[in-house]
């Protein structure tokens, strides 16, 4: 099944305060359901973060009623790749700014395993290549991310 792409708002990650809106990717999504103290207004989300190694997910608490997040993850149409303007990466430990001839990624919807905001300008993008994570530091923000992911829009320059 193609990824989907979509922008949530979490409260929680681990059971731990972590307030951030969050790109995840409906392939990387185990389970969800409401939250008992809040059953209205939230939803629990067992989200699959690492496929080799041990298996890592995370428990997100979403501030969104669940049928919105199942709505979102599974009824939205999201292109396959887009450009991104990357300003540096991290891999094997290491952080390396790109050049002006780098900056251009084309990313592929299907690796990414969620992004969220550093700043108002910029975020990092977790993606997944082979048995290794790659973090992108971007110009974009993840509702800008996410509106250059759907198929109605496009992502400007930033």
């Amino acid at each position: 099944m193609a990824s989907i792409l979509t922008v949530v708002t979490t409260l929680q990650r681990n059971r731990a305060t972590w307030a951030k809106n969050l790109l995840i990717n409906s392939n990387r999504v185990v389970d969800m359901y409401k939250d008992e103290q809040s059953p209205l207004t939230k939803t629990i989300m067992h989200y699959r973060i690492n496929d080799f190694e041990r298996g890592e997910s995370w428990e997100l608490q979403l501030s969104h009623y669940i049928n919105v997040v199942s709505t979102r993850l599974f009824e939205d149409e999201t292109n396959p790749m887009i450009w991104m303007d990357v300003q540096a990466f991290k891999s094997f430990g290491k952080e390396q700014v790109t050049s002006a001839t780098q900056r251009k990624w084309k990313v592929n919807a299907d690796n990414i395993v969620y992004a969220y905001d550093i700043s108002a300008t910029q975020s990092y993008v977790v993606i997944n290549r082979g048995l290794n994570f790659v973090r992108l530091l971007t110009s974009h923000t993840v509702a800008d991310l996410s509106r250059a992911y759907s198929r109605s829009a496009s992502l400007s320059k930033s």
